[in-house]
């Protein structure tokens, strides 16, 4: 499949082949720029001749001249379909939940510790950390800033009851409270909100003794829900010990009167599971079978998740457990069979035909929101409709996946065009998925909603971040494609378009 993908190939390039991160850096980006985004799925448009050649192993469309953004109006052979949102599709629903990686989102700046090192600008200005030091985020103060500007307006876009962060700093690994930068974030989201929108869960008083410097996090909106219980994390040092431990929270939705609903009770669980570039041990080796390496790592973890939420469950006493975050796997490899045989669906998968991920040109779902589709009304538990049935609606919001690298955080002042802007697009490298519960009309939800929006069951890549992660649906695409670091970009790094941008992952 990936020989036929790769047959079928064409670039559409510039003129001259130039690797911008390397090179000309001082010449405007072609193609792309702040007002004419070109994203991944957008269609391309001729409006002048192109010159067809084979070079660098490729067929490419050349410009009849060199391209650059200074020559744009009288060169560009083409234009594209503009295929942003400004929101996410309506869900429907009492409630929503969401997924959203923000990217390492680290408060600790690495002018805050010794021995970090950078990726500069073209000026030789830090961006962001590069290694030597914990820290994995922003290098400085004004490079936190773009960064908090991108995710808190996505995230005040998304506008979700509920959501789940991963990648964002456990400040317990800096002497600080655990909660220290997701209070930051929330303090960033109520002050752009400009109400007191946004909470946190707190971290429970048992967390494990050995844990990542990224963590996952509950964030949600106290006039639509309300915490049920306290927080709780798995500690299981033997699945989890190269990954980060899923976290656990009860809520309940409030009606229009801001009464609680204690019977709509839904289990939500953060998920943050091991990448695919490294792994040691048995079945953890890359077989070259798409699924990367550590995949039976991940298969552990699903298998210890499920575990967890059923205790979760009982502990709730309701039957409706959803599971989120960045699972590392695509939607039909192991680690997911795992779920889908102890009863779960994968919502986004069922309802929508849109993917989270993409990198080298193939896209995929690492990202998922999995609803229980069993329900056990014999003992008392539950309220009748399983949590799958709750589902009003769902939606892949493309703000990041899709979108060039150039347009990140981490890529500030890398060329001589302007392309930072303070929206929601590229303020990550995943895209979030987001799931409205609970029909006001119907207590049961829509079990049919969507469902004929087509399956996933092609989004099967390979690989995940560091460097780089995906391979997927558009015909089952299979790339093998990763960086060196386990763990989880730092700024970002995914191959570009136009053939201008390569990996820079770490």
């Amino acid at each position: 499949m990936e020989a036929e993908n790769l047959d079928r190939e064409v670039v559409l390039d510039d003129g001259a082949t130039v690797n911008f991160l390397k090179a000309d850096k001082d010449i405007p980006l072609p193609y792309l720029s702040k007002e004419d985004p070109v994203r991944v799925g957008a269609q391309a448009n001729f409006t002048s001749p192109v010159v067809l050649g084979f070079d660098h192993e490729k067929w490419r469309f050349q410009p009849t001249t060199r391209l650059t953004g200074d020559n744009a109006e009288a060169v560009q052979p083409t234009y594209f379909t503009d295929t942003r949102t400004d929101a996410p599709e309506a869900v429907g629903g009492q409630v929503s939940l969401a997924s959203f990686n923000v990217l390492n989102y680290f408060t600790t700046t690495g002018d805050q510790l010794d021995g970090c090192q950078y990726y500069d600008d073209r000026e030789g200005n830090h961006i962001t950390v590069r290694g030597g030091c914990d820290a994995r985020g922003a290098a400085n103060a004004e490079s936190l800033k773009r960064q908090e500007t991108k995710i808190v307006t996505a995230i005040n876009k998304l506008d979700a009851s509920v959501v789940s962060l991963m990648e964002i700093e456990n400040s317990a690994a800096f002497g600080k409270d655990r909660d220290d930068a997701l209070s930051t974030l929330v303090k960033r989201l109520n002050e752009a909100a400009g109400t007191q929108k946004w909470d946190f869960v707190d971290s429970p008083a048992a967390v494990p003794t050995d844990e990542d410097v990224i963590r996952t996090a509950l964030i949600y909106q106290p006039a639509e829900v309300a915490p049920q219980n306290e927080s709780t994390i798995l500690d299981d040092q033997d699945a989890f010990s190269n990954a980060r431990e899923p976290l656990s929270q009860a809520f309940a939705p409030k009606d229009g009167t801001g009464e609680i609903e204690k019977d709509k009770t839904f289990v939500t669980i953060s998920n943050h599971f091991k990448s695919k570039g490294t792994g040691s041990g048995p079945g953890n080796e890359d077989s070259g079978d798409g699924q990367g390496a550590s995949n039976a790592d991940r298969v552990k973890q699903s298998e210890a998740l499920v575990g967890f939420a059923g205790d979760q469950q009982e502990a709730t006493n309701s039957d409706l457990v959803y599971l989120l975050g960045d699972f590392n796997s695509y939607t039909q490899e192991d680690p997911m069979q795992v779920f889908y045989e102890a009863g779960y669906k994968d919502i986004a998968a069922e309802k929508t035909d849109e993917s989270t991920y993409v990198y080298g040109s193939r896209t995929g779902s690492l990202d998922h929101v999995l609803a229980l589709d069993a329900s056990d009304e014999a003992d008392g538990a539950g309220t009748g409709a399983t949590a799958f049935d709750s589902v009003t609606g769902a939606d892949v919001w493309n703000i990041n996946s899709v979108e060039s690298l150039a347009l990140e955080y981490s890529r500030f002042n890398y060329n001589v065009s302007d392309l930072f802007a303070p929206d929601q697009f590229r303020a990550s490298d995943h895209d979030p998925v987001v799931v409205g519960l609970f029909d006001s009309s119907d207590e049961g939800g829509d079990d049919d909603a969507g469902a004929d929006a087509g399956d996933d069951a092609d989004a099967d890549g390979s690989n995940d971040h560091p460097g780089g992660k995906n391979a997927g649906k558009n015909g089952g695409k299979n790339g093998n494609h990763w960086g060196s670091r386990d763990g989880d970009h730092p700024g970002g790094k995914n191959a570009g378009k136009n053939g201008n941008f390569s990996s820079n992952g770490r």
